[in-house]
């Protein structure tokens, strides 16, 4: 009999846990997409149950987050989703995706430079991109190194232009710790229930409200959500 070597017996079942989750992934890349953007599994909830007002929350947020950054760049969801399933991170796509349709720059070239650099301003250095068009916020982000505040700075003329937000507005929600999402979802909110963003902001913060209790009371289906924070964007840019 061979002798037991547990150490073995871990790495086999190690790489083969490893085999199965690339395979799985693979799958889903090469699967045909069959909507108008490629829906990720791992929402359950994608309707609003009043025994369970914040269970389709996580949803919201997620669809929100994707579509609105879709149709600011001018691209399918789909890829957006399949981008964030390899590993980009929301701020990566900003500052790639989005930024490349604001400079002379293909998004893979950036992506690549972030990938070959230590940080997103040692990206933006190393292929000698002039940011400056991008205002003091952007300048002093990257100035200090901070990619998320690089890609809020690039999200909130986007969401000025959708929802029609004025910087005081855009400002207030930032200090009250909304990120992308959230304030997309509570200016697109605002405008219809006749309230400030910024006490929506602080009702869902607070257990008060739910974002599906929120669009529940408009009649607006939960699995619509996306659709209609990226149509706000792209009737915007028309």
């Amino acid at each position: 009999m061979f002798p037991y070597n547990s150490g073995h017996m871990l790495s086999v079942e190690r790489a083969a846990k490893w085999c199965l989750i690339f395979c799985c992934l693979l799958l889903f890349l090469l699967a045909p997409d069959t909507s108008k953007g490629v829906s990720c599994h791992c929402f359950k909830d994608r309707s609003f149950k009043p025994s369970q007002p914040a269970s389709a929350d996580p949803y919201i947020l997620a669809t929100a987050r994707n579509s609105f950054l879709a149709a600011a760049a001018g691209i399918d969801k789909g890829t957006v989703v399949r981008q964030r399933m390899t590993g980009a991170t929301e701020t990566d796509l900003w500052l790639s995706r989005y930024l490349s349709t604001q400079v002379d720059r293909p998004a893979d070239q950036l992506l690549r430079a972030r990938d070959s650099s230590s940080s997103w301003s040692a990206a933006l250095d190393a292929v000698d991109l002039d940011t400056g068009s991008f205002g003091a916020v952007f300048q002093e982000a990257r100035k200090t190194g901070d990619a998320d505040g690089m890609a809020r700075a690039l999200a909130d003329p986007v969401l000025g232009r959708a929802f029609n937000a004025g910087e005081p507005t855009l400002g207030r929600l930032r200090h009250n710790g909304a990120n992308i999402a959230e304030a997309a979802l509570s200016l697109y909110l605002a405008a219809r229930l006749k309230r400030t963003p910024e006490s929506l902001l602080a009702e869902v913060g607070k257990g008060k409200q739910t974002w599906g209790s929120l669009f529940n009371s408009l009649g607006i289906k939960i699995d619509t959500v996306g659709d209609v924070i990226g149509e706000a964007v792209r009737g915007s840019t028309m």
